[in-house]
């Protein structure tokens, strides 16, 4: 790692919400087919999609995400 290259990328989320992969300004069940489509790796996602799918931040795009999702959407 000593001669690792290290590159800090920001990305402005203002507009849209963690879990609004689809980016319509709402979380709804079109996000979680979205999700799955990412998982099952029949959809390229954007660089901000692949950080609004990975709702609980752990760097991976699984199940968990899917879960939390639908709380908030049965919320």
């Amino acid at each position: 790692l000593d001669n690792a290259d290290w590159e800090i990328v920001y990305f402005s989320v203002s507009d849209n919400q963690i879990g609004d992969v689809n980016l319509d300004l709402v979380i709804d069940v079109l996000d979680i087919i979205l999700i799955i489509d990412i998982i099952l790796e029949f959809y390229n996602p954007s660089d901000i999609q692949i950080i609004l799918a990975d709702f609980n931040n752990d760097l991976l795009i699984d199940v968990l995400d899917i879960l939390m999702i639908i709380d908030i959407i049965l919320d």
